[in-house]
Formats: structure tokens, C-alpha cells, sequence
């Protein structure tokens, strides 16, 4: 990655700080693809997105090794799948992670669905992983207001994010989402913000729902193997002055 000054525009809340308010997901994508778009990552700060369920995460790992990217410099996220919360072990599943992705912690761990009836078992115990410093942060994604409420009334904590694929959400229902999210501190990010259409990108109309997410404080997450395209999503999303 390259060594730069400019740095993505970041986002903070009551429980999470300095999180890029653009990031890159990497749902998909192979080594090679990866090594040559973040060694020519132009940016200080990255956000990278996988989960579990992705089988990538030893990929991201070797690339970040194979490139030397700086840990400070990077915002790491990851998911714990329905698989895993099956055993009923999240500190197995999350040291799983760590290997994978060859760190000691990472910045953000999500349970990837809340499909799973021992949802609120896994809850405390990534409360329990956060208190370790094995997470920086932990939340959710595709939780809806009533499943958030109920991890919330059985531990006493609100996730510190929330990240939902906007598309397939009525807009009436995103928009009372996004205002629960705002009221109790929870970060939104945007999982597929141009509806994981990779090969009908249109500059304009991405920029554009970019833009709204940005006013409303929610972070996208961009899957793309592009580096023009990168470079262009995520350019007017720098901080000024640097």
C-alpha cells in the first residue's frame, strides 16, 4: 500500500472512533485481485470488510503481510457466521479470525445473521471477547430494530454497529432504522451501496448514493476490484488540509 498523507474522512460515535466512512469489501474477491489493488491503495486510512463466511479471510491476511501494510493504518472488520454460533464458542471462532488474518485483534467483529436462535448467547460472549481486547468494537448485521432491542434487554449493550444491505429494505422501514440507529449511538454502514451491480457502474449514480450515505453518517462498503473505480468512489471522501 502505498505510503500517503491523504486520509478517508472518518466517522465517530459513543462507542467506536475514527472509523473510514468508506471502506472496501472484499466478498469474492482472489489474492491476485487484492494484492494489485491495495498496493496501489492511494489512501492512509482503509477500511477492509470480510467476514467468516467469505473463506477469505487467510487471503486478506496474506496480503497484508505480502504488502506490509501498517496496522494503524487499517480498520479491520470481520463476522462471526451462522456456522459458528452453532458451536456455541465465539472466542473459537474469533481466534479463528486472528489466525486468518494474522493479528492480535481487530477493530470490529459482527454477527453476520440473526437468524440464529443463540444469538443473544453469542451477543455476551462478544461482549465478554471485547472486554478481553481481542475486538476493539463488536455489532451486528441485518439486525432489525426489535432483534438490536433484544440483545440490548438481555446485556445492557447497544451494538456499536449495524451493517445492512439498504436495497432490499423498503425505504419507509430504512428510514425508521436509521433514526433507532442515530438515537442510541450505533454507526450504520451500507453493505452493497450500488445494489452489488458490479457491472453496471455508472459514475454519477454511485457518487450520488455515496454522497446521500455520507449525510446521513453511514459508511459504505464498496466491493470492487476496479482501481479506477475505487480511486473515484472514494476520492471526494477525503479530509481536507492534509
Amino acid at each position: 500500500m502505498k505510503d500517503c498523507r491523504k486520509k478517508i474522512i472518518t466517522f465517530d460515535s459513543k462507542d467506536i472512533t475514527d472509523i473510514p466512512c468508506v471502506g472496501l469489501g472484499t466478498y469474492g474477491v482472489n489474492i491476485n485481485d487484492l494484492l494489485a489493488l491495495l498496493a496501489e491503495y492511494p489512501f492512509k486510512n482503509l477500511l477492509l470488510d470480510t467476514a467468516s463466511k467469505y473463506a477469505n479471510e487467510d487471503v486478506i491476511g496474506e496480503v497484508i503481510k505480502r504488502l506490509l501494510i501498517k496496522r494503524e493504518n487499517m480498520f479491520l472488520v470481520s463476522k462471526i457466521s451462522y456456522e459458528q454460533q452453532e458451536y456455541n464458542d465465539v472466542k473459537r471462532a474469533l481466534s479463528e479470525t486472528l489466525v486468518n488474518l494474522q493479528v492480535d485483534n481487530i477493530d470490529l467483529y459482527l454477527i453476520h445473521s440473526p437468524r440464529h436462535q443463540k444469538r443473544v448467547d453469542t451477543w455476551k460472549q462478544m461482549i465478554q471477547m471485547r472486554e478481553m481486547g481481542l475486538v476493539k468494537s463488536i455489532g451486528v448485521s441485518n439486525f432489525t430494530i426489535s432483534q438490536i432491542d433484544e440483545l440490548y434487554i438481555n446485556s445492557g449493550v447497544f451494538p456499536s454497529v449495524n451493517q445492512v444491505v439498504f436495497n432490499i429494505i423498503p425505504e419507509a422501514e430504512a428510514n425508521e432504522l436509521i433514526e433507532y440507529c442515530r438515537k442510541n449511538n450505533i454507526i450504520l454502514q451500507d453493505a452493497q451501496p450500488f445494489g452489488g451491480k458490479s457491472n453496471a457502474y455508472h459514475y454519477e449514480y454511485c457518487y450520488d448514493r455515496l454522497k446521500k450515505n455520507f449525510e446521513k453518517n453511514i459508511i459504505s462498503i464498496i466491493g470492487t476490484t476496479n482501481k479506477e473505480h475505487l480511486y473515484e468512489d472514494f476520492y471526494p471522501f477525503l479530509e481536507k488540509d492534509v
